[in-house]
């Protein structure tokens, strides 16, 4: 069995200044120092489902989906033309889209990128967003300091090395519909060697796949609609609804309201409760209820998910920033509360 620990907590960043843009800060000169792969179709790759089990009792109620490698790349053609800031130290932000096949769910395991930066890159944070009129909308998702697998300078421009830079991701699930592919935006906030606000993420006017690059500037755009990102997300696609079934876990609340431990977004305390997801199967979280102590009512709620360490919670492994509150009823009071 596995261990999950889910946490609320108040979440706060700083950022800075720096350029927008890498045509901004030098000459552009671009040498390459590795041939780059152009021969790829930059399309949405899914080879075929495993071939399922012959025998029945094998699968049990919940029969297995076989998941489908699936690959969408917007490939480097090694002119560097451009690169639009992604850097954390600075107020830009770069994001790039991501398309789901209708019918089918894909889940990101991989991430290969592009970036302009000098001193190499010492941590990435990931966000996930859907997608708002071709924009980037709301957060779904993040991970913070997620795996850096392999980084090499294949090339440079404007007096910046370009780092081909290959990363681990927690799977994360992009939900597909019925009929219809959906879209969605996955915003890379990229720490070079220095912890500068140069560091800028590739894009290219020779091939798009989707929508063009956005960047947050005081709000989210599309700062040139002639130039995409390159970049490589790499990870499983499965048929919507695919094996499986409802499950819960529950502590039930007794009714004598006996203590509480702090959970409040305003103060240092943070208070978490675990989830054990069962032996050979996968747990997806949609709906949780818990019993809060307050006056006032709720007005939001955050969410951060933990792995386990040795029984307390662990690394960040995601969050979601004021998830939906569906409903909320005073059940009872103590303590004053």
């Amino acid at each position: 069995m596995k261990k999950i620990t889910l946490m609320m907590f108040f979440f706060v960043c700083a950022i800075g200044f720096s350029q927008e843009q890498i045509k901004m800060m030098g000459t552009n000169s671009p040498v390459v120092f590795e041939q780059q792969r152009t021969d790829v179709n930059p399309v949405i790759t899914i080879s075929e489902n495993a071939a399922p089990s012959m025998d029945i009792s094998a699968l049990g109620i919940n029969n297995p989906t076989y998941l489908a490698a699936c690959t969408e790349e917007n490939p480097n053609d090694g002119t560097f033309e451009n690169g639009f800031n992604c850097s954390s130290a600075s107020a830009f932000q770069t994001a790039n889209d991501l398309t789901v096949a209708a019918d089918e769910n894909f889940t990101l395991m991989n991430i290969t990128a592009s970036i302009f930066a000098n001193g190499g890159i010492s941590n990435v944070d990931v966000n996930y967003y859907d997608d708002a009129a071709g924009l980037p909308g709301s957060l779904i998702g993040s991970e913070a300091s997620v795996t850096i697998d392999n980084q090499a300078v294949i090339g440079s421009n404007f007096g910046f090395d370009v780092n081909e830079v290959e990363m681990t991701v927690t799977p994360f699930v992009f939900n597909g519909q019925a009929g219809m592919s959906t879209k969605y935006w996955i915003e890379l906030s990229v720490t070079d060697g220095g912890a500068t606000g140069s560091v800028f993420w590739v894009v290219t006017s020779s091939t798009a796949v989707g929508d063009p690059t956005a960047q947050f500037n005081a709000g989210w755009g599309i700062p040139d609609p002639l130039m995409d990102g390159v970049y490589i997300w790499e990870g499983d696609c499965a048929p919507i609804g695919g094996g499986g079934g409802a499950c819960d876990e529950e502590n039930p609340n007794d009714g004598t309201f006996e203590n509480g431990f702090n959970c409040s977004s305003a103060s240092a305390f943070q208070t978490a409760n675990d989830v054990t997801v069962a032996a050979d199967q996968n747990f997806t979280l949609e709906n949780i209820t818990a019993s809060i102590f307050a006056n006032g009512g709720i007005s939001n709620v955050d969410v951060n998910y933990y792995d386990d360490a040795a029984g307390l919670p662990g690394s960040l492994i995601g969050s979601e920033a004021s998830v939906t509150i569906d409903n909320q009823t005073v059940i009872g009071s103590n303590f004053g509360f």
